[in-house]
């Protein structure tokens, strides 16, 4: 059950209020792009319209620039190459372990989580009262022994299999991951749960629960969980990311997703989310590092901010002026690093505003160290999409923006006309992203990712006719 809540939290594909389910074209006005003076009819006749081959109008070539520069649309790149490893993050945190076991008294439990809403759980074996402690690589975890009623609210004995196999998968050695979790489902503690819970045999259920955190704690003790943790690489791989956001937001956002419903219709501030395979994507496509400057402008709950910061490792900010959405992000922050601490992980530094990112000051500082900048702007009007070009301004050469609609006409080129405007510095690709990326629609669809290169503008100076006035 990832991110179940988001289709209450969005509005879903369904909700007609959503821009994103109601495309309505908008004409993007830029602030900082001169116009032309309209020429008297006396002066200039008017221009001559040429039909292309396919029938459809086109302008006449202007003559202001000696040759017009192409504007690359498409561009594809292959996501199956391994990612590259970025050999300078240290994913090792090194805390102890009494700075698990104190981030595990602050995390919100999974039975903390199950008390809040009682009445949607059933009792797993005898009793809803019953529980059972779970190590984690630096810490506890306290879960009841309770299934949901229904098959998407948050399911403690789901969780605790995900842990178990995450711990398997990374935290010790291969010799006892199998031990934990094998991949043939041969004889392991993993198998023996299920059978456990099959049977409606607490006891058994209950005594693999121990098995496992009496392996876990020798492996801590002799140093096996720490020399794995070194052995990860970075980018952390998505099954691990996603296993940790999943807690995050599973007891942050989920229990109040329709909270985020609260928007007026077609506004700046209508809600949607980019899924954690999206945000992987991007990662890989504008090539992020531990080293780089992530900003998320319109950042919602924080849930791509706080995976750069964990997948990545890099410094990651975000800024969301929508009240309810921006406190849930500085909830799901707490509640990320304080995992981490839980399972020994470096994070980048996270830094999430409650602010416009237009006005806020921090933000414009910071957008001229980024590298890579993502912005869902599907649903922005046309004013906010014209002040962030005039914000793009401030990045610097070969800097990456993300965005859900293109920035730049489709039809745009460089000309004296507009030689002075900021669409002029953004070289743009068109990508198209598979199903069970976004929050608002189940299928596939296009995003684009615009580079700053300044070059383009400067050899469209060095191409001006002689005698044209600058």
């Amino acid at each position: 059950m990832f991110f179940a809540q988001l289709s209450k939290a969005a509005g879903g594909s369904k909700d007609p209020r959503h821009p994103q389910n109601n495309v309505q074209a908008n004409k993007t006005v830029y602030k900082d792009a001169p116009k032309r003076p309209r020429p008297q009819k006396s002066e200039t006749p008017k221009k001559k319209r040429i039909t292309s081959s396919s029938g459809s109008p086109k302008e006449s070539p202007k003559s202001e620039v000696a040759s017009p520069l192409p504007d690359s649309r498409e561009a594809s790149v292959s996501l199956t190459a391994p990612p590259v490893i970025d050999s300078q993050r240290a994913v090792f945190a090194s805390l102890s372990y009494d700075d698990g076991q104190q981030a595990s008294s602050r995390v919100c439990s999974g039975a903390a989580l199950v008390m809040k809403s009682p009445k949607l759980y059933k009792p797993l074996f005898d009793s809803a009262e019953d529980s059972a402690t779970l190590s984690l690589p630096y810490g506890t975890e306290e879960y009841n022994l309770v299934y949901p009623k229904a098959e998407d609210e948050y399911s403690p004995n789901v969780e605790i299999e995900t842990v178990m196999e995450m711990v398997a998968g990374y935290f010790v050695s291969p010799e006892h991951g199998l031990e934990i979790k094998d991949p043939d489902m041969k004889d392991c503690i993993v198998r023996r749960l299920r059978r456990a819970l099959k049977a409606n045999d607490k006891e058994k259920y209950v005594r693999s629960i121990e098995e496992f955190n009496s392996l876990l704690e020798k492996a801590r003790e002799s140093g096996e969980v720490e020399a794995s943790i070194k052995k990860i690489k970075s980018p952390l791989e998505a099954r691990l990311v996603t296993a940790l956001l999943n807690q995050v937001y599973t007891r942050v956002v989920s229990p109040r997703a329709n909270e985020l419903r609260n928007y007026k219709a077609f506004s700046n501030n209508v809600y949607g989310e980019l899924l954690p395979p999206f945000a992987t994507r991007i990662f890989k496509q504008t090539n992020l590092t531990s080293a780089s400057v992530f900003v998320d402008l319109g950042s919602g709950v924080g849930n791509c901010v706080l995976q750069a910061a964990l997948e990545i490792g890099c410094e990651s900010w975000g800024c969301e002026m929508m009240p309810a959405a921006s406190q849930y992000a500085s909830e799901q922050q707490e509640e990320l690093e304080d995992r981490a601490k839980m399972y020994n992980l470096n994070l980048g530094p996270i830094k999430l505003l409650s602010d416009d990112f237009v006005q806020n000051p921090d933000i414009q500082k910071t957008m001229k160290r980024a590298d890579v900048v993502l912005v869902n702007n599907y649903a922005f009007d046309a004013k906010l999409n014209g002040n962030l070009v005039d914000m793009f301004l401030d990045l610097k050469e070969g800097a990456k923006i993300v965005s859900l609609k293109s920035f730049v006409p489709q039809d745009h080129v460089i000309s004296e006309a507009n030689i002075e405007s900021p669409l002029n510095i953004l070289s743009v690709e068109t990508k198209r992203y598979p199903s069970g990326h976004v929050s608002w629609q189940p299928n596939g669809g296009v995003y684009y990712i615009s580079t700053i290169d300044r070059s383009r503008l400067a050899l469209a100076y060095s191409r001006r006719t002689p005698g044209v006035n600058n």
